[in-house]
């Protein structure tokens, strides 16, 4: 059986709504996928980050699973909705934007293949970036989550 990776929400839609403090600007950073479909083996697949605030830094996280209902953090303007409790999130790394600041035109794309594993096979993932702001300030995407099967 081929697997491939599915978003469960429908088309490009992602979990929740992403959120800026207001130190950072009214932005809309959104989290997307991209480099064709998530086959395993797909050495192209990719995570994206687009409208988020100029020179700002995007922390990407993911977890095992699928994402939750969303858990509320001091500090944070919006929900968390990659697991907290076992599995941990894993910080996949920390990128800067580019883009120009007072702008919403930071972005990313971070190239992170699927194995060719079949044991990935209905593996569920959730993943969420962590916006920081260049002067203070911070906000997050809204949550991708994708189901590894047939």
């Amino acid at each position: 059986v081929e697997c491939v990776a599915r978003r469960r929400a429908l088309g490009e839609t992602a979990v929740g709504k992403p959120c800026m403090d207001a130190a950072c600007g009214n932005c809309s950073p959104t989290a997307s996928t991209s480099g064709g479909d998530g086959s395993l083996g797909n050495t192209d697949f990719r995570f994206d980050l687009f409208g988020a605030p100029g020179t700002s830094q995007g922390w990407f996280y993911v977890s095992l699973g699928s994402c939750t209902t969303g858990v509320q953090i001091p500090g944070f303007c919006g929900p968390v909705y990659p697991s907290l409790t076992s599995p941990f999130p894993v910080l996949i790394g920390v990128y800067a934007l580019g883009g120009t600041a007072g702008n919403c035109d930071g972005k990313v794309s971070v190239n992170t293949g699927i194995p060719a594993d079949p044991t990935l096979c209905k593996t569920k993932l959730c993943g969420q970036w962590v916006i920081v702001c260049p002067k203070s300030g911070a906000g997050l995407s809204n949550a991708v989550e994708l189901v590894f099967g047939g």
